[in-house]
């Protein structure tokens, strides 16, 4: 009898739970009054859109890259367009590894195909945009030997044309340096008496720092997620002797050890990514930077006052005004507290949450210590 009544509740509560429970929630509730401090607000407007992106491709254009170029010219096209087809707006352009004067490489017209092009800045919402692109990859040979890669990138950033002709303010921006040569930023100390190869390898220790063009990438953005640097170039060395010989060829010819582009990446944290030059193809390696790099599952926000706790409200606001919460939770955002980025309070939201709703802004209620 008892076993009977026992298997009767069971089968009772196993058919209890077939029925949906309406109270259930299985994320994490917004506290809606402050636990501590005082009620706050803060709408964000000026971040990096998560589908908007500049792509700035800095070429090497000295010495045996012309099968480099066209490798990578080919690879671009289908990269391109697969950006697009994920829903980002792209606009894209090329310049070199020389200090010429020029923020942006002039349009490519040598390659099959090009002839006529006039076109620096090719944008997603231009028919032929991409393969406009690969035309401009093809910038030849004929360029300084001395590389200064990074130093080219911090210049467009000072340029007139940041804001305005390429860099827009609210798109993100992925900086790719495609070159079979190391950094050779040296500012100016270097005077090309005599092999820009074994002057830049002497006077490496002296090159320009680090530390300091990372710094000066990060801030040309205002959120984490805003810039990021990938370097395909050779492999580094750790080679102790002072013989300069290739680390790897391939189809596309020789490549020397990059370990200041191979540093530059990791200075850059989860915004940096170096992978080597020597490949037959470079469709799997943009189709990594793509999924690395290319497409934001996340938008990290500061705020502006010391938050005492995770916020009372969230939500985005589109162009009509119209609001959609954001829940928190790892579909909406998350509360990180203080970091050595944020010490008011980090917010990291999930960018589909954030471009589902069509956000222009995001609002925040938040208690503040």
């Amino acid at each position: 009898m008892k076993n009977s009544i026992f298997l009767s509740l069971a089968a009772f509560g196993l058919l209890g739970c077939t029925e949906p429970n309406p109270a259930f929630n299985p994320d994490p509730l917004l506290p809606g009054e402050c636990r501590a401090g005082n009620r706050a607000e803060q709408s964000f407007d000026a971040y990096e859109r998560p589908e908007k992106l500049d792509v700035l491709i800095v070429v090497d254009s000295s010495g045996d890259v012309e099968r480099m170029q066209d490798k990578f010219a080919q690879a671009a096209q289908p990269w391109l367009e697969d950006l697009k087809a994920r829903g980002l707006d792209v606009w894209a352009a090329v310049t070199t590894t020389d200090l010429d004067g020029r923020p942006l490489a002039p349009a490519g017209d040598s390659a099959e195909g090009c002839t006529g092009n006039t076109t620096q800045v090719v944008k997603s919402s231009s028919p032929n945009w991409a393969r406009i692109l690969a035309c401009n990859v093809a910038q030849g040979s004929s360029g300084d030997p001395f590389q200064q890669s990074l130093q080219k990138v911090r210049t467009v950033l000072e340029s007139d044309i940041a804001g305005d002709t390429f860099i827009r303010e609210d798109a993100r921006l992925l900086i790719l340096v495609l070159s079979n040569e190391d950094d050779c930023s040296h500012g100016g100390m270097l005077t090309n008496a005599g092999s820009a190869r074994e002057e830049c390898y002497g006077a490496r220790e002296g090159l320009l720092d680090l530390e300091e063009f990372a710094q000066t990438f990060r801030d040309a953005k205002s959120t984490p997620e805003g810039v990021a640097f990938v370097a395909i170039s050779g492999p580094p060395s750790d080679s102790e002797t002072d013989e300069i010989r290739p680390v790897c060829n391939a189809s596309v010819g020789s490549a020397y050890g990059a370990n200041r582009l191979s540093d530059m990446s990791i200075l850059m944290g989860d915004q940096g990514f170096f992978t080597s030059v020597c490949v037959e193809d470079f469709g799997p390696t943009l189709n990594t930077v793509t999924e690395r790099l290319g497409v934001a599952k996340t938008l990290s926000l500061c705020s502006e006052r010391p938050m005492a706790h995770e916020p009372l409200a969230v939500s985005a606001v589109d162009e009509d005004e119209e609001l959609t919460p954001i829940r928190l939770g790892a579909a909406g955002f998350v509360y990180l507290g203080a970091t050595d980025e944020c010490e008011n309070g980090l917010l990291e939201f999930q960018t589909s949450a954030l471009v589902g709703a069509g956000a222009r802004r995001i609002d925040v209620e938040y208690c503040v210590e």
